[in-house]
């Protein structure tokens, strides 16, 4: 920094600081000492100085003088933005509550007019933690903003705002808490994504096909929470249906059947899981949950068929695996041929009549 300090004065040479070498004297001074006190004190929302530390004014100046030398400024920025974020503010974030201090004495310093540097980096930074208003910093040339905010997100997706601030809960992309003034930022790469998974993602009445099995059977297994939902239903009626991402049910369906072999046609000790419910008398749910427990074996899949209603099992085990309560009430009705009948008793009290 002395190398620097005199090369200003015309003592000597030094190599460039850009940010630095386009100030003044004075306040270039000032603004390594005012970084080198960000670094050393990291997030504090009241005024620091240079002389609060316990070590010499010199040595914090010194310290901000290297961070600019070696273009570590973005770094601390994370710092003190990480402990900002720690501290669970009650302000929102922004220029000049996410770095304490420093937002404020920048500003005061008239921005982006009193160092361009300085101001696109904290730009930079801030962009990529949270939604930055238009009027920050205004007379700077802003690259392609790698964010949207809630509404543009929704609009681009084709989702209600509701409906996609649910997918990014579930991310952990968005707080869950709402705070009034304070907009979302959502990273292009996440609109991207989203985009991508509601283009390719089927309703409940398209999911049916998707198994390989009957409405019926389709409603009971969403009813019972047992296929992964990724937009939930309902709660508004006609603007919000069920949503489910097919890459969610193949990895469900996947976990459930497993690796099988492939089968041109269903062997004699064999029934397709589609059919299992209407012909043995087994509610789907109930097999799914004793496919699950490994109480009914997949011995293969039938080709052509999707994975899940395509399923082979084991007719013996199915039999064997059927609930009680289904046993219990098939047995109490009356099967096979009637009789024998022994000769009709007469009423006697019903008469013929005339």
């Amino acid at each position: 920094m002395d190398k620097w300090v005199l090369a200003r004065l015309g003592i000597g040479q030094s190599g460039p600081v850009p940010i630095l070498d386009k100030m003044s004297l004075t306040h270039a001074l000032d603004t390594m000492g005012r970084i080198g006190a960000l670094d050393f004190g990291g997030y504090r929302k009241n005024w620091v100085q240079p002389r609060d530390f316990e070590i010499p004014e010199a040595e914090v100046r010194a310290r901000g003088f290297r961070i600019l030398h070696e273009s570590r400024l973005d770094a601390v920025l994370d710092k003190v933005y990480e402990e900002f974020m720690r501290s669970k503010p009650s302000a929102t974030a922004s220029v000049h509550s996410a770095y304490g201090w420093f937002g404020r004495w920048f500003t005061s310093r008239k921005s982006e007019n009193f160092s361009k540097g300085i101001a696109e980096i904290i730009i930079a930074n801030a962009s990529r933690k949270f939604q930055v208003q238009r009027g920050t910093f205004p007379t700077l040339v802003r690259q392609a903003p790698t964010s949207l905010t809630l509404t543009e997100a929704s609009r681009n997706i084709g989702v209600r705002r509701e409906t996609l601030r649910d997918l990014l809960e579930i991310d952990g992309k968005v707080r869950k808490e709402k705070r009034r003034g304070s907009p979302v930022a959502i990273a292009n790469d996440d609109v991207a994504r989203i985009a991508r998974d509601y283009v390719s993602a089927v309703s409940l009445r398209q999911l049916a096909p998707l198994l390989g099995v009957g409405t019926c059977s389709t409603r009971m297994l969403h009813n019972a929470k047992e296929v992964p939902e990724w937009i939930l239903g309902g709660k508004f009626g006609e603007k919000r249906r069920y949503r489910f991402r097919q890459a969610d049910i193949a990895k469900w369906v996947d976990d459930l059947i497993g690796e099988v072999p492939m089968i041109e046609s269903a062997p004699n000790d064999g029934i397709l899981l589609a059919e299992t419910p209407f012909r043995k008398i087994f509610p789907i749910v109930a097999l799914v949950q004793a496919i699950r427990d490994r109480r009914i074996t997949v011995i293969g899949r039938l080709n052509g068929k999707p994975k899940f209603g395509g399923a082979i099992l084991r007719t013996a085990d199915v039999e064997a695996s059927v609930p009680a309560e289904i046993k219990k009430k098939l047995g109490s009705q009356r099967r096979g041929l009637r009789g024998p009948y022994g000769p009709q008793k007469k009423n006697p009290r019903r008469r013929a009549v005339v």
